[in-house]
């Protein structure tokens, strides 16, 4: 039987890895989840969903009514700064998005044109590569006096 050190059978399955990309589970030696390389991508992969909860402020726009199977809960939302985007970047403008509410969420008491704080809340694939899904999980209303600020998100003016 070869004698050879641990150091070099771990050297040879880096080599392995290197080389043939059907075992990259055998090359992590770091996963940080911020860099592209195949050990990160791997350990992000290996990862479940990644979920995120952004406090957000708008103004209801529509409400879902049992009477119209087709009406939603939409709401003309302020810009929001930390708002992690797939591929990197940060930041949604405002904007009017029709967004679900969390199953069991009661909207009661809230009408068209109330100016509302909501917890947006994203489920991401693992690596945070693309959104699967979005719900509005909490939601109150504010003052009638509330000022909102609609326009364009700035990334270093984080919320």
């Amino acid at each position: 039987m070869n004698s050879m050190t641990w150091t070099g059978v771990l050297g040879r399955v880096a080599s392995i890895c290197a080389a043939v990309s059907a075992v990259p589970v055998l090359c992590v030696t770091h996963s940080c989840g911020e860099c592209d390389s195949v050990p990160c991508k791997t350990a992000a992969a290996k990862q479940g969903p990644v979920e995120k909860v952004y406090t957000v402020r708008g103004q209801i726009s529509m409400l879902p009514r049992a009477a119209k199977p087709t009406s939603q809960l939409i709401i003309h939302h302020e810009a929001i700064n930390d708002f992690a985007n797939p591929g990197g970047k940060t930041g949604m403008d405002a904007m009017e998005m029709s967004l679900p509410p969390a199953p069991g969420l009661a909207l009661d008491g809230l009408a068209i044109q109330d100016i509302v704080e909501f917890d947006l809340t994203v489920e991401y694939a693992p690596g945070m590569e693309r959104i699967q899904g979005y719900s509005v999980t909490r939601i109150r209303k504010l003052p009638t006096d509330t000022k909102l600020r609609f326009g364009r998100a700035n990334a270093d003016q984080q919320d």
